[in-house]
């Protein structure tokens, strides 16, 4: 296999469980926040920022 693409599965595998958790405690103790709920969509828009630029690279 290609060395990107190993480091690219590798950087998803880690990547997307710790985004996971990090979601759920915000959405678990954070409800209502609007400080919250604004860094959960910074965080959501910057993954998907993040992944569209590997993706393409």
């Amino acid at each position: 296999m290609d060395a990107p693409l190993i480091i690219f599965a590798l950087t998803l595998l880690a990547y997307i469980p710790l985004a996971c958790v990090l979601l759920y405690v915000w959405w678990k103790y954070g409800k209502g926040e609007v400080g919250v709920s604004l860094a959960r969509v910074i965080f959501l828009a910057g993954s998907v920022g993040l992944l569209f630029l590997m993706i393409t690279v």
